[in-house]
């Protein structure tokens, strides 16, 4: 794999998510960031930025996807789905 691209060594990484019972908004959400991430890790794959600073933007985008996840299946947990 030495000569493989960033995008490509990130795309073998993340698989797939699909699930015929997992609820269309939150399939979209799950979807979403995973690309999202995937092009956040391509980027600091070829950024060359010191590991303190890789960890710093990568707990924030984290933390940006936790809580539309909470709030997606929060939203989804009561008896409307809003």
């Amino acid at each position: 794999m030495p000569n493989s691209q960033p995008k490509d060594l990130v795309a073998t990484v993340m698989l797939p998510i699909a699930d015929d019972l997992t609820p269309p908004i939150l399939q979209a959400s799950i979807e979403r960031q995973s690309l999202s991430l995937m092009g956040l890790a391509t980027s600091l794959f070829q950024s060359g930025m010191e590991e303190e600073k890789v960890r710093a933007v990568i707990e924030k985008a984290y933390s940006s996807y936790r809580d539309e996840l909470i709030t997606v299946i929060l939203a989804l947990r009561k008896p409307d789905g809003t």
